[in-house]
């Protein structure tokens, strides 16, 4: 068994068994499920676009979402995020964590990133950094922005953990 799951990703922009299904409630459902399946495991929401920008198309689930090209688009998403968390626990989900897809594909002020995640530290549960990679510059500009990101990141208590993704690519 893992410790770990993450129940539905990427439901924030795309929900697409709730839609097929006619279940605004579906969500909800599964993470009980899951839930009495494997009760001793933490059970995650996932999604991108609320903490690292994506400036491309991204193909999820079986369609393709529009990258967020501006901050204000991920302030918006950011907001959904937190919003949508906060409704799974209003009816009852046992979330164990919030997943935010760290997909860098250019770098913003670290203060940018202490705020996103502030804002969903307000719901009281713990945040990991999810699918983390580093898209951008070379390996000395790579090297030095995910030492800013990791002390940032750890500083934070509200940060529990992170997952790399494509690490050693």
């Amino acid at each position: 068994r893992f410790a770990h799951y993450d129940v539905n990703n990427e439901q924030l922009h795309g929900q697409w068994y709730s839609g097929k299904l006619n279940d605004t409630d579906l969500l909800t459902w599964m993470f009980k499920e899951f839930h009495s399946l494997v009760p001793s495991a933490k059970l995650f929401v996932n999604d991108f676009s609320v903490f690292a920008g994506a400036t491309h198309n991204i193909v999820c689930c079986f369609h393709t979402c529009a990258g967020i090209e501006s901050y204000s688009q991920m302030f918006h998403s950011l907001q959904a995020y937190k919003r949508q968390v906060e409704r799974l626990l209003a009816t009852g989900a046992p979330i164990g964590g919030i997943g935010v897809q760290a997909h860098f594909s250019k770098p913003s002020p670290m203060v940018s990133y202490m705020k996103r995640l502030s804002v969903l530290a307000q719901t009281g549960i713990p945040i990991w950094l999810t699918e983390m990679d580093v898209r951008f510059g070379n390996d000395d500009e790579q090297v030095a922005f995910l030492d800013d990101i990791l002390r940032l990141t750890f500083s934070l208590p509200y940060v529990e953990g992170i997952i790399f993704w494509g690490f050693w690519d």
